[in-house]
């Protein structure tokens, strides 16, 4: 990853606390908005280094068939 998307790792923290329960503090609309910014840098990363229009694998399907 890219030096740049280093910042992502923060996502990670908004993903377990919307996944699993418990007393977490609300997010404020502008942490939500930096996050939001991230992970649209995230994903126009991958989507080039995937190159346009490849979609990732079914994570249903095995690798090996």
């Amino acid at each position: 990853m890219p030096d740049n998307l280093q910042n992502a790792k923060i996502l990670t923290g908004y993903a377990v606390e919307t996944r699993y329960p418990g007393d977490y503090e609300p997010v404020d609309e502008e942490d939500l908005r930096k996050a939001i910014e991230i992970a649209k840098e995230v994903l126009k990363w991958v989507k080039k280094e995937m190159g346009e229009g490849q979609r990732p694998p079914d994570p249903q399907k095995s690798l090996f068939e």
